[in-house]
């Protein structure tokens, strides 16, 4: 019993460790971020990244809640890595299906968000990302549900240093809201392949029919709960630009976020 609790204690510092560290350095990278990005520039990178964020909201279809619930149901080990495998594949397929369809309409979503077409290689780029981010939300889950604390702050910090060093890299070359996004897709495909990889090594390749369905019964749900979010952390974003710019976006996000790591800073 004192083994386990130690085994937990150890666990949830990890994870709590790489929240504060993230917070930490986002805080800490500001005043190097403001000196090449304008309030406009945050603006359009927030609105792109929400953007992002609602087709991998879908494309997830709660997944890991349904990973969570069925596979300590499961009786044997070989029967956990099938579930987990066969919900892997589904989760990059739906990924996959999210990249084609922002790929496709990307332009008229830049019309519609921005009411210019001239954003749409930004939501291309941010759409290339989502590829990765599938394999990535749900091997996080996995890492959590065996026990690998570790090798999730080996790749949290992995793709959290890369992705600051090509910040610096890209914003000091005059790259802006492009660079930004470059080293964020950089940042992801340093994780999410090796990730993947790791995953079907460890599971093999499974795609079980029968376990499809139930997995998406118990998961899509939760995309309900996911849209609540949405609309009480985000939307007021597609609302400021709709009435103002992105220069009030931009310094309503930053005021966000910025409080919004004082606020969790306090809480630990």
């Amino acid at each position: 019993m004192v083994i386990e609790s130690r085994n937990m204690l150890r666990q949830l510092s990890i994870y709590s460790f790489y929240t504060m560290v993230q917070k930490a350095v986002g805080f800490l990278m500001l005043p190097f971020y403001t000196r090449y990005l304008d309030p406009a520039h945050y603006g359009t990178l927030e609105l792109v990244e929400i953007i992002a964020a609602v087709f991998c909201m879908f494309a997830g279809a709660g997944m890991g809640y349904a990973v969570f619930k069925f596979y300590y149901q499961c009786d044997t080990k070989q029967e956990q890595d099938r579930l987990v495998s066969t919900a892997l594949t589904s989760i990059l397929l739906l990924h996959l299906l999210a990249t084609v369809i922002g790929l496709l309409f990307s332009r008229p979503l830049s019309i519609l968000v921005f009411g210019s077409p001239g954003y749409s290689s930004y939501l291309m780029l941010i759409f290339i990302r989502i590829i990765t981010e599938g394999a990535i939300s749900l091997g996080i889950d996995y890492l959590r549900i065996i026990n690998r604390a570790a090798l999730f702050g080996v790749l949290s910090l992995t793709r959290l240093v890369s992705t600051i060093g090509l910040n610096i890299w890209f914003l000091m070359r005059g790259m802006g809201v492009q660079g930004l996004l470059l080293s964020s897709i950089t940042g992801a495909a340093l994780i999410g392949i090796p990730l993947t990889i790791f995953l079907y090594s460890r599971l093999g390749f499974h795609f079980d029919k029968a376990r499809v369905a139930p997995l998406f019964r118990y998961g899509t749900p939760f995309i309900a709960v996911s849209i609540g979010q949405f609309i009480i952390n985000s939307a007021d974003r597609f609302f400021l630009q709709r009435y103002t710019d992105l220069t009030q976006v931009g310094i309503y996000s930053l005021g966000y976020r910025l409080g919004f790591t004082v606020d969790r800073k306090s809480v630990v």
